[in-house]
């Protein structure tokens, strides 16, 4: 396999504490190390940056309007509103195409190497979990984001056995997990995810370095 081109996009996906976030890191400094220009992006609809300036001025300006994740009552009420949701689902595909078909693309037309923590069939998975009722017309709507977004040359969605993640999810202690029945949910369509072609699957139940050689020989660099 030929070295990863500068500008390429890799994409990870994969289960709750499947250890993403430290084989990014592991990642970035690996092909640093061998003359790529590295930015690693995080990436979850509707919490960008730019999303999240735009909560902290309407919260000034509108105290109490938009209440924070720890407000879990609060934030269900609003949603409720009549157009609330509509508004932040569209706010949020919104948010994907300005993430992944502008700033991803342009990175990668620098000639910098991208990473991202997670991708756009992650984000599809969270608006399908998030607004069940308009899974359909989401779907619709992220078939033209993907197409206008550019295709990872690596697509690596790690994974655990079912017992092992939450093992580790028990002693993770997340300030918000999510309830079990869509825990498990999301868990399943993972394990479809990894079904796809397109997927590069990692074992992610070995050590941290064992995985990180996984992930340098999925991508030619092992």
């Amino acid at each position: 396999m030929a070295p990863l081109p500068r500008g390429s996009l890799i994409a990870f996906s994969g289960v709750d504490c499947a250890g993403k976030s430290t084989q990014i890191g592991k990642l970035s400094e690996a092909l640093t190390a061998r003359g790529h220009r590295v930015q690693v992006r995080w990436f979850r609809p509707g919490y960008s940056k730019e999303l999240d300036g735009l909560r902290r001025l309407a919260r000034r300006l509108r105290p109490g309007s938009l209440p924070s994740a720890k407000e879990t009552t609060a934030r269900e009420e609003i949603f409720n509103k009549p157009g609330v949701s509509g508004a932040w689902q569209a706010a949020a595909l919104g948010d994907s195409l300005l993430q992944c078909a502008v700033k991803v693309r342009l990175r990668c037309a620098m000639g910098t190497t991208v990473i991202c923590d997670r991708y756009l069939h992650d984000a599809a998975l969270d608006l399908a979990f998030r607004f069940p009722d308009q899974e359909a017309k989401t779907r619709g709507i992220m078939v033209g984001v993907r197409a206008l977004s550019p295709t990872p040359a690596f697509w690596l969605v790690m994974m655990l056995p079912h017992e092992e993640m939450l093992r580790r999810m028990e002693i993770k202690q997340e300030p918000f997990p999510d309830p079990p029945k869509v825990r498990d949910a999301r868990f399943r369509a993972y394990q479809v995810l990894a079904q796809r072609p397109d997927a590069t699957v990692i074992d992610a139940d070995g050590s941290i370095d064992a995985v990180h050689q996984a992930v340098m020989a999925a991508i030619g660099e092992g």
